[in-house]
């Protein structure tokens, strides 16, 4: 999502609960990606809405998703960032590993 965000940025959401979603806002989704056999998080741009189906796309890709995401899977919309605060969580997990 560069240049809006960055690795390590914090992130904070809102819940969706009565926000409707339109292009241009940023989501963060949980989509099961088959190639790597893991579910992985997904902070994306919605491009457009087609009913219940949002059509989404990073903003450092050049394409768009290949699949839709549900509005009911959308864990929340962005609303703002903390730069470089999320590598503490990082610093933190790679200490608890070397215990």
């Amino acid at each position: 999502m560069s240049p809006v965000l960055n690795h390590g940025d914090l992130i904070f959401l809102e819940k969706i609960s009565n926000k409707e979603i339109k292009p241009g806002m940023i989501i963060v989704y949980d989509k099961y990606i088959p190639e790597e056999k893991k579910i992985m998080t997904i902070i994306h741009r919605v491009i457009g809405v087609e009913g219940e189906n949002l059509k989404t796309k990073g903003d450092a890709n050049s394409w768009t998703d290949p699949w839709q995401v549900s509005i009911s899977e959308v864990k929340g919309v962005y609303l703002f960032r903390i730069p470089y605060l999320g590598y503490l969580s990082f610093i933190k997990e790679k200490l608890q590993g070397e215990k």
